[in-house]
């Protein structure tokens, strides 16, 4: 009984270490990312694997990796390895799945993979924003506009959406639409290294007539010049 108990103790224990030194393997693959040491990051990526070689975490982490190299084939790779196993990062191994195929030129199998995401893992917010963006650099910019406002009523609170959003409307001409949204995106992100552009577009609008009056708070002076008639009939809708 007792030699029992000792065998099981000791399965147990091998089981706990094993796990941690998977855990232990990504903290310093992902260390050696940060600091730009991608190809350290994949050989630790690739020891880990031997201790578990299904690791979702593993496998996802190692196409994040290989996506930053720009190794899109290696990446696209791992992340359908980890969609085709169905468990955990499973939206964000789709996103970095379209990610990879717009990067190599495959805007529409991009498109297509956004959406069976949507309609397999519902709605998320970074999978219309990724949808959205796609759509917009390929010119679709009804289409990016209905994906991007689908983000939106997901996630209110995501800053990207609003910028992309504030670029669209401004795209088309709809200056007041683009105000408020890139208005919405300082006040969630007023610091960041892209505030200082999108605060120089907010000023431009508006022949200068834009002033940050506070860390967080933005000043905008309208005139009846800054509204054309489109963009006023548009409000009274």
């Amino acid at each position: 009984m007792k030699n029992l108990l000792l065998i099981l103790s000791f399965l147990i224990s091998s089981i706990a270490v094993a796990q941690k030194t998977i855990e232990d393997y990504v903290k310093q693959g992902i260390e050696y990312h940060d600091a730009g040491k991608y190809e350290m990051a994949i050989e630790v990526y690739q020891q880990a694997l031997l201790q578990e070689e299904n690791s979702v975490l593993v496998i996802y982490e190692m196409a994040m990796t290989y996506m930053y190299m720009k190794q899109y084939e290696n990446a696209l790779k791992h992340a359908s390895t980890v969609i085709n196993l169905d468990d955990k990062y499973l939206m964000q191994a789709y996103v970095a799945k379209g990610n990879c195929l717009d990067a190599l030129g495959k805007s529409g199998e991009a498109i297509k993979t956004y959406k069976k995401a949507i309609k397999k893992i519902g709605d998320n917010y970074m999978l219309y924003y990724n949808l959205g963006l796609t759509y917009y650099n390929q010119g679709k910019l009804k289409e990016a506009e209905e994906s991007i406002t689908n983000a939106i009523k997901n996630n209110p609170n995501h800053p990207s959406s609003h910028l992309l959003l504030g670029y669209l409307m401004n795209n088309q001409g709809n200056k007041v639409q683009s105000i408020l949204a890139l208005h919405y995106f300082l006040f969630l992100e007023p610091n960041s290294g892209r505030s200082s552009g999108v605060f120089e577009l907010l000023k431009k609008q508006f022949s200068g007539n834009v002033e940050r009056t506070g860390p967080t708070d933005i000043s905008i002076l309208l005139s009846p010049e800054s509204m054309d008639k489109k963009t006023n009939s548009d409000l009274l809708k």
